[in-house]
């Protein structure tokens, strides 16, 4: 009940299907503990949510919040980033690959492209995020005065 749900499988194979009913399932049952504000459905796209707006209320599902991975990302960290568009980016290999400036510009952006999207970059990612960890978990018990309210060894199982 109080872990995430993923819901993994191929296409058509009713995934989205399940997922919902399981939503409805536990808003139903839990009615009197749990608060359908409490729930979010990170969704790969606009188009996915819409489809799933209009199934939700015929489960009796409403008030569940629906978003995407993007969007939800951009409210954590603001809105202070500029993303590019996937098609203003198409656009511009398409459009605007023309003069020696935008040639080489699209060379760079192509390039950047296949680095982030590597298994390369999703290994600097995680020896990064790994790193982080190391250094943010105290290496020391946390105490009140002289009571020990975590020992450093049940901060490390934590993490």
């Amino acid at each position: 009940m109080w872990k995430p749900l993923i819901v993994q499988g191929v296409a058509g194979s009713g995934k989205t299907t399940i997922a919902l009913h399981r939503i409805a399932y536990l808003i139903y049952t839990f009615e009197k503990s749990f608060d359908p504000e409490n729930f979010m459905i990170i969704a790969p796209n606009r188009l996915f949510l819409n489809y799933i707006s209009e199934v939700l209320p015929e489960l009796g599902v409403e008030r569940v919040k629906q978003t995407t991975f993007e969007d939800f990302s951009m409210e954590l960290i603001g809105k202070d980033f500029k993303l590019t568009d996937a098609n203003e980016k198409l656009n511009m290999f398409v459009n605007h690959n023309v003069t020696k400036e935008q040639i080489e510009y699209n060379n760079l952006v192509r390039c950047s492209s296949i680095l982030k999207t590597s298994m390369y970059f999703k290994d600097i990612i995680d020896e990064y995020i790994e790193e982080i960890e190391k250094s943010f978990i105290p290496k020391k018990d946390i105490t009140l005065g002289t009571k020990v309210i975590f020992s450093y060894d049940e901060i490390n199982n934590l993490f």
